[in-house]
């Protein structure tokens, strides 16, 4: 063999050839939760040339915030990806670890969240690799924040920045009025993906079961759950209970001996802790009433979540009660449903509304199906998963 064919084969195989490349830093994950499993799995099904390839750690030095957990170690990112694949082996040899130390020719970029696309910058410019994003709330993105703004300035100026994927109108608003890029690099795709989108057929409170459930499901950011409303939730049930013992609430993550509860029957307080994709297709079920009472930058300056938080429980069919700070709900393409109401952070206005809607239980039960059908119309697989597709294949193509 002359050097020539040396040389080349040598090239060849340190040469990672792609048509996308996800970024998505958190997987491969050790239970395949979230939605990022699930947009993933998509993408990597429906485009063949395509690999997700999360950080390295020499990618997050001088990066203090967030943690990048499969950046740590070598040994850490096998074991998650050897359980993610129990779960998705459809999607074997397409996860991998970035190697500085290779060379890559790839079409286009995709990633989510600010801080998670971040850490790539250096490496897309030096590899030539165009590169788009989905601009999720939370994840690095807040309003009015000088690092979340710095760290976008940097993304949107960069040469190889491509396309931006906007899920709520305030980020469209916010970055064209602050000028951090034109009109035609946004996209707008309302709302986001479910990580789960299966369900049963609703349980109804006195006909098919004898408790009235109510439930709060989120993640655990700030000491005592403040951003996410778990302190009202908790004087919520503190309240219903004691007059109602039919009442129970239901709470998914990490919220048990957050608060003190002792003076609430414990009969009726239910703690899941976190839980994998398939529990919630039984539990949505069973559940009346999703409480969601967050609240506008308790994590840090300028935070903010999506509204409305809940659109799982919406896909299943549970009436959704959420707080909305930042007056979004006239924007949405939910704010013709029944199924779901704007509730503000007063325990006992929101003890009212719940009573309420267990006097009405045709119309609760009614509202929540017209609600449902509207959900999984805006978050199904066409709404969602098909219409990013789109925007990266024609990314790829240009």
């Amino acid at each position: 063999m002359n050097f020539k064919k040396l040389l080349y084969r040598i090239l060849k195989k340190d040469f990672i050839n792609l048509d996308l490349m996800l970024c998505f830093t958190y997987l491969p994950s050790d239970d395949g939760n979230g939605f990022q499993a699930a947009e993933a799995n998509y993408l990597l099904t429906n485009i063949e040339r395509s690999a997700n390839y999360t950080l390295c750690k020499q990618m997050t030095t001088g990066i203090k915030y967030p943690d990048y957990p499969t950046a740590k170690t070598n040994k850490r990112f096998k074991r998650s990806l050897r359980r993610y694949l129990r779960l998705f082996p459809n999607v074997k040899n397409r996860f991998f670890r970035v190697d500085l130390d290779k060379k890559y020719n790839v079409k286009l970029a995709y990633g989510l969240f600010a801080n998670a696309i971040y850490p790539y910058l250096k490496f897309f410019e030096e590899n030539k690799i165009p590169f788009m994003f989905t601009l999720y709330p939370g994840g690095g993105f807040s309003l009015n924040n000088p690092l979340s703004d710095s760290r976008l300035r940097e993304l949107f100026s960069s040469p190889m920045f491509k396309k931006v994927i906007v899920t709520m109108p305030i980020t469209k608003k916010y970055l064209l009025e602050n000028n951090f890029c034109s009109e035609d690099k946004i996209e707008y795709i309302y709302g986001g993906v479910p990580q789960n989108k299966e369900f049963k057929n609703k349980l109804k409170y006195q006909k098919d079961k004898s408790t009235f459930d109510v439930c709060f499901v989120a993640h655990k950011y700030t000491s005592i759950g403040e951003d996410k409303g778990f302190d009202v939730v908790v004087d919520v049930a503190r309240r219903l209970i004691k007059s109602n013992k039919d009442i129970h609430f239901h709470f998914v993550g990490p919220w048990e001996n957050i608060l003190d509860v002792s003076d609430i029957s414990s009969e009726n307080l239910h703690f899941y802790g976190l839980q994998k994709p398939q529990f919630f297709v039984d539990f949505y079920s069973k559940m009346d009433i999703m409480l969601s009472p967050n609240r506008f930058q308790m994590i840090n300056l300028g935070n903010f979540d999506g509204f409305p938080l809940g659109i799982e429980g919406a896909f299943a069919g549970v009436y959704l009660m959420c707080a909305d700070p930042l007056n979004m709900k006239p924007e949405t393409p939910l704010h013709n449903g029944k199924g779901f109401e704007v509730i503000n952070h007063n325990p006992q206005e929101i003890c009212d509304k719940i009573l309420s809607k267990m006097k009405n239980l045709d119309e609760l039960y009614s509202d929540s199906l017209e609600q449902q059908k509207l959900a999984q119309t805006v978050f199904g697989t066409d709404g969602q998963l098909y219409k990013r597709l789109e925007i990266i294949k024609r990314e790829i193509n240009i």
